[in-house]
């Protein structure tokens, strides 16, 4: 695991460097050269990253293991093993982000099934609601 990190902490002084270099006009140093060279050293990076990712523990281990039959072996579990697990899992980046839609007018008192009240937002580009004001009176 520490060679892995050392490895992409190398790349990305690497990448720096050259950016440093580029920045500086070093003489030899293109365009096409630095893009090239960029570009492998990203794409080790990349590679570097899914590597490390791979070798860090899941949120879950030792707590219980995932398979076709997590479902029986999930009642079982004491209520705070449960809790924890549900904890790990359930957050922005695995689920997405819970939002609460709002309930809208003369609507209050009135009741609504959950999947109308909550959206889940799993990626940055996903609708927001900056940009909408009150409707204007016809």
């Amino acid at each position: 695991h520490g060679g892995v990190r050392r490895k992409l902490a190398d790349e990305v002084a690497e990448r720096d460097d050259l950016a440093r270099r580029a920045a500086a006009r070093e003489p030899g140093l293109t365009v096409a050269l630095v893009t090239t060279i960029a570009a492998g050293i990203e794409q080790r990076i990349e590679s570097l990253q899914a590597e490390e990712k791979a070798l860090q523990p899941s949120v879950i281990d030792g707590l219980i293991e995932p398979g076709p039959d997590v479902r029986k072996r999930w009642k079982p579990l004491p209520i705070e093993t449960r809790r924890l697990i549900a904890r790990r899992l359930l957050v922005p980046e695995y689920v997405g982000e819970i939002r609460i839609k709002p309930v809208g007018r003369g609507r209050r008192r009135v009741p609504m099934p959950i999947t109308e009240q909550v959206m889940i937002v799993r990626d940055e580009k996903a609708p927001s609601r900056r940009g909408r004001g009150k409707r204007r009176a016809s």
